[in-house]
């Protein structure tokens, strides 16, 4: 019987090893898409101790012996595992070329936890309360209190990650979630769902049963079928035709140059519909997919797809399951930081951007930072990409500051041409933004460039809920927030007008500088620049000699 091995090896481990990986260790990392045998982790630089958690989880900690430990914990979220495998640490997970990833940890003086969740297959709802009581188990079985968490996941592991952080900033410090289906569960079905259905409105013949009914007998046999059975059709000259197809109407990942990815992708998708699917429904209360009111485009012959292409209803109950427990909200109050290739097979990337615009509604954006990987693969990263997201992570958490750098002053003319003209009046806006994670005591000083002058009364600023005392004295704004008052995400935006002297000045660019900082730095930001006469244009007249 099929274990549900997947088709390409996770590199969930390849992550976590490559975390602490600062000198010699980073030799010991396989390249990323690199399988290997299941190995089981052994330790030569901690003293490890397994256990069963309350729910029946299995757990493990591993402390430093030969390196001081420094006093913080990182914890591990473990990827997506079969339904049909036992209940166990993912010993796969925790090697990665013959490297043991506790051993890894501990060298550098980390504490290292794991558990093995009480359920596998969508083990969302398990992983959370597991991870929560993990760092409990390890205060008890410890007997210290360790001064930071971090928590740490790939691929379904990222989803609980980020699930995590919001639900309970007050166990974890800070988080890095790579390649996780940020977005939600529900997307995620979705894109699963519509690769199935669209690869039978394709290939007819080739999946039995129902997209959201699996036969038993092909999640028992699924290495012989898709090996004797699908990848002969689909890799087939007419089979690769009607497979891009497939890939273009979905929008599933791959590499144009690069044939053998087109079969990567469609092993990928396939193995998660056939052991995902009835897993997620017993689990979710009902059948989670939903394409009645869907419109496929890409193909051939679209209209024929989608008249052609099997539809079904998600139970409302399914979907109320996904809305109130799976969909991140974004609503974070300790860092996190993603990291993710944006040409991901298995969970798109455009996850990503689901994640940001819920940050940036929620006004919680300063807390998340984003590492964007131009590459195929599902979580296929470089050991040097995830050392810079790790440290990252740790630098927004052992050093929070504000950050006012993306922050900018700008210009425009009253008559609109971005030329200053005699006795013009410009209007500069000023717009302060805190983009860091600790509120900011705000300075700024603005100098009007020689041959303009404040017109007075002009000055505005709009600043909701921070305390901000803006004049003009001459030639020179001075602004400052009350202390501590420019909370993260907040901003404050101040305007005012200058008028052009006549004559005009002799300089070719009025340029209007800011010196802008806060309790801890000076940012240098742009200046604000407009021209002061139009450049002459001379017209090319060819000549014939």
């Amino acid at each position: 019987m099929s274990t549900g091995a997947r088709p390409r090896a996770p590199l969930h481990i390849h992550v976590l090893v490559c975390v602490i990986l600062i000198s010699s260790w980073l030799a010991a990392c396989s390249p990323p898409g690199t399988g290997g045998q299941v190995a089981v982790a052994t330790t030569t630089q901690g003293a490890c101790e397994d256990g069963e958690q309350a729910s029946g989880a299995k757990y493990r900690i591993c402390m430093p012996i030969s390196t001081p430990w420094n006093g913080d914990l990182v914890v591990y979220a473990h990827g997506y595992v079969a339904y049909n495998e036992p209940v166990a640490i993912p010993e796969d997970q925790l090697v990665i070329g013959g490297v043991s990833l506790p051993d890894v940890v501990n060298a550098f003086g980390y504490a290292f936890a794991a558990t093995s969740y009480y359920t596998n297959g969508l083990a969302v709802g398990a992983a959370i309360p597991d991870l929560v009581d993990l760092v409990d188990v390890f205060v008890a079985t410890q007997a210290v209190t360790p001064t930071r968490v971090y928590l740490t996941g790939a691929s379904e592991g990222g989803l609980i990650t980020a699930l995590a952080l919001e639900q309970h900033p007050d166990v974890f410090d800070g988080g890095l979630a790579a390649c996780g289906p940020l977005g939600g569960l529900q997307p995620q079905v979705a894109y699963l769902g519509d690769f199935r259905v669209v690869f039978d409105s394709l290939f007819p013949t080739l999946m039995p049963g129902s997209p959201v009914a699996i036969p038993q007998s092909l999640i028992d046999g699924w290495d012989a079928h898709y090996a004797d059975v699908v990848e002969p059709v689909i890799s087939s000259p007419t089979g690769v035709y009607s497979l891009t197809q497939v890939l273009d109407v979905t929008r599933a990942a791959y590499v144009h140059a690069e044939p053998t990815t087109m079969l990567t992708t469609t092993e990928g998708a396939l193995w998660y519909n056939v052991f995902a699917t009835n897993d997620a429904k017993a689990k979710l209360g009902g059948q989670p997919f939903g394409n009645a009111d869907r419109v496929y485009s890409g193909s051939d012959d679209d209209a024929r797809l989608n008249a052609g292409v099997e539809r079904f209803v998600a139970d409302p109950s399914a979907v109320a399951e996904m809305v109130a427990y799976y969909e991140p909200t974004a609503q974070l109050s300790v860092p996190m930081v993603t990291i993710h290739t944006t040409l991901d097979e298995i969970v798109p990337f455009w996850h990503e951007g689901l994640y940001r615009e819920r940050a940036v509604a929620s006004g919680t954006w300063p807390w998340l930072n984003s590492i964007t990987v131009p590459r195929y693969g599902h979580c296929d990263f470089l050991p040097s990409e995830v050392v810079q997201a790790f440290l990252l992570l740790v630098d927004r958490v052992e050093n929070p500051r504000p950050d006012l750098s993306t922050s900018r002053i700008s210009v425009v003319d009253a008559s609109g041409d971005s030329v200053a003209q005699a006795g013009e009046t410009l209007t500069y806006t000023i717009a302060i933004t805190n983009s860091g994670t600790v509120a900011a005591s705000v300075s700024i000083a603005n100098v009007l460039p020689v041959g303009l002058a404040y017109v007075p009364g002009s000055l505005t600023h709009v600043s909701p809920g921070v305390t901000l005392t803006a004049s003009f004295s001459g030639t020179q704004l001075v602004a400052h927030t009350a202390d501590s008052a420019l909370g993260p995400a907040a901003n404050v935006v101040i305007s005012y007008e200058a008028q052009v002297a006549d004559p005009l000045p002799t300089t070719r660019y009025l340029v209007s500088t800011i010196a802008l900082r806060d309790q801890e730095r000076t940012y240098a930001i742009a200046p604000a620049v407009i021209a002061t006469r139009h450049l002459l244009w001379f017209p090319v007249v060819a000549r014939k000699y």
